[in-house]
């Protein structure tokens, strides 16, 4: 997350809005307002955690009141208070503050989880799309009002995805093997999948699919088939003709089809891979396993150099199940191995842990007669770092 007092510095327009919401944050705090989660998620949409923690230690040290911006009144150090804290303190008169009297940002995080999946799909980063949306309010914040805020935003954050990709272009032609999308883990049964919003879906075969695609062709389907801009309006964005970016996204479309065959797994499937793994480990026999995986599966394993993972796709049930059957005996720690369900990516995947740690990250994808077709195994550490066991 950027520090708040560069994102305040970078957009000093949106001050006094920022200041208004720090006033009602501080209040509540103050008055143990039992409001305060809610107010608390509207300031770390804007300005992450760590601001947010630099805005609550200045309140209950009592000088945020002495602070004329949100840039001063997180100057004091953090690490002793919590955000979230009541504090008994004399309650004090600030001013009020609702989404009602911001639309503008009523809008803005009403839209957000929808942005930061738009990010996600551009940059396959949790992080750099998290990023990428808080810049997003800055220049949002600093426009006239807008006609329609939604498709400002998609065209804000198609922006600074383009700009991000960029600079990670040679970092992606360097690449040690296969790369996937930084994996979005989640404990299984916590969540349901986004099936209604085709601008939510995650899966590694969408993500694989948009990687064959170049920034610009992702940017033209996105914004037009997810957002309803039209191509003239594309076309000032990408700085393209309404010809080309037409063009671009149909490519695109042609491109996403061809992997439309292919489906995500279901919890039913994921249970009946483990046992069939299981019982191919402990009969020394590939056939069961083999039974499950389409004649043509691919296995794709990221681990991007820094660990033991195959370097090219695999293709083919014989190769692909020998192949994991292999990995798996070389395990070092097969006690301590833990093998636990969760929603990978908004699908059913499996989470595997040795000695408490994180190993990797297994998804999958089905063809149309139930085989599986797609293999997604993540094993790289740094994309790893952030999974909660």
């Amino acid at each position: 997350m950027r520090n708040i007092r560069a994102m305040l510095l970078d957009g000093a327009e949106t001050a006094p809005r920022d200041m208004a919401l720090a006033r009602h944050y501080a209040e509540a705090v103050l008055a143990s307002d039992p409001a305060l989660p809610n107010i608390l998620a509207a300031c770390e949409a804007l300005w992450g955690k760590s601001g947010v923690a630099g805005l609550a230690a200045a309140t209950v040290s009592g000088s945020f009141y002495r602070c004329s911006s949100v840039a001063s009144a997180t100057a004091m150090p953090a690490s002793r208070f919590s955000p979230g804290w009541p504090v008994k303190r004399r309650r004090r008169r600030c001013g009020r503050w609702s989404m009602a009297e911001n639309p503008r940002l009523a809008a803005y995080l009403g839209e957000r989880h929808r942005l930061t999946r738009l990010a996600y799909r551009y940059l396959g980063s949790t992080s750099e799309a998290e990023d990428i949306v808080q810049d997003a309010w800055l220049r949002f914040a600093r426009v006239d009002e807008p006609e329609d805020a939604t498709k400002l935003l998609s065209r804000i954050v198609t922006n600074l995805c383009l700009d991000r990709l960029r600079s990670a272009q040679v970092r992606r032609e360097t690449y040690v093997g296969p790369w996937l999308p930084e994996p979005i883990v989640e404990r299984a049964g916590s969540v349901e999948p986004d099936s209604n919003d085709a601008a939510l879906d995650i899966s590694f075969s969408v993500m694989r699919a948009l990687e064959r695609l170049s920034p610009l062709e992702r940017a033209a389907l996105f914004l037009h088939d997810l957002y309803d801009v039209p191509f003239e309006e594309i076309a000032e964005t990408l700085k393209r003709t309404p010809a080309a970016c037409r063009q671009m996204a149909s490519r695109a479309r042609r491109m996403i089809r061809q992997d439309q065959s292919r489906f995500p797994a279901s919890n039913e499937d994921v249970v009946r891979f483990v046992a069939a793994f299981d019982t191919a480990m402990r009969a020394g026999d590939i056939e069961p396993l083999k039974a499950l995986l389409a004649a043509d599966v691919e296995y794709v394993a990221d681990g991007g150099g820094k660990v033991l993972a195959a370097t090219n796709v695999l293709t083919g049930s014989d190769a692909v199940a020998k192949f994991m059957l292999g990995v798996a005996r070389k395990n070092p720690d097969p006690v301590h191995t833990t093998v636990a369900p969760a929603i990978i990516n908004g699908a059913p995947g499996l989470l595997i842990t040795i000695a408490g740690k994180v190993e990797q990250t297994m998804s999958f994808e089905l063809d149309a007669g139930g085989a599986i077709s797609g293999v997604y195994v993540v094993r790289n550490p740094d994309k790893l770092a952030d999974v909660e066991v």
